[in-house]
């Protein structure tokens, strides 16, 4: 019990202890009940997969009450309904972390492997990644390539054919390369 408690109970009995103190929501704009209803309404938006920014509640909320109020105000309101805020995650949980390797590697391992960025190369290097990632881009990549090449551009099937049986070779030969993700110099040995 604080000391202004004691005070009124010592001055007025009993009857100074039943009377609201200080603290509680004796100032609020609105009642708990107005205050939920507001919050309700936007989780329901939420619900629907829209975005409720603390911008958004607090136009709503001074039209509620018909004055402007301070943004603490509907930060400490956010609080008091256990509003959390929720952002997106940084990664997708379910992100292949060989994907994006590859992807920041990539220029890194036309050097090691030797091929070159040409069509013909960049399929050679997809079959190098097929055979060490099982990536199915790089299965989808390749079966486009020779397709590509069967109907429009014939007379390049055979050097795309010997790029696609190059880089499986050399993918298969090669031990698993992201154990070393950053040890480039034991990479291009192992290659």
């Amino acid at each position: 019990m604080s000391a202004t408690r004691y005070q009124q109970y010592n001055r007025q009995g009993e009857a100074g202890l039943s009377r609201p103190g200080k603290g509680d929501r004796h100032n609020c704009y609105l009642n708990w009940e107005q205050e939920k209803e507001l919050i309700d309404s936007f989780k329901e938006k939420a619900r629907r997969g829209q975005v409720a920014t603390a911008m958004q509640i607090k136009l709503a909320y001074e039209k509620e009450c018909g004055f402007p109020v301070h943004k603490t105000t509907i930060y400490r309101l956010l609080e008091r309904h256990q509003w959390r805020q929720i952002v997106p995650r940084p990664t997708h949980p379910k992100k292949d972390l060989n994907a994006v390797d590859e992807l920041q590697t990539h220029d890194i391992w036309h050097i090691i492997t030797g091929f070159d960025t040409s069509e013909i190369g960049e399929i050679g290097l997809q079959a190098f990644y097929l055979a060490q990632l099982q990536l199915p881009l790089a299965s989808l990549l390749i079966a486009n390539a020779l397709i590509a090449m069967t109907l429009w551009r014939p007379q390049f099937l055979s050097p795309l054919l010997m790029a696609i049986s190059r880089g499986w070779e050399m993918g298969n030969n090669a031990k698993h390369w992201t154990k070393y993700r950053n040890q480039w110099e034991y990479v291009h040995d192992c290659v």
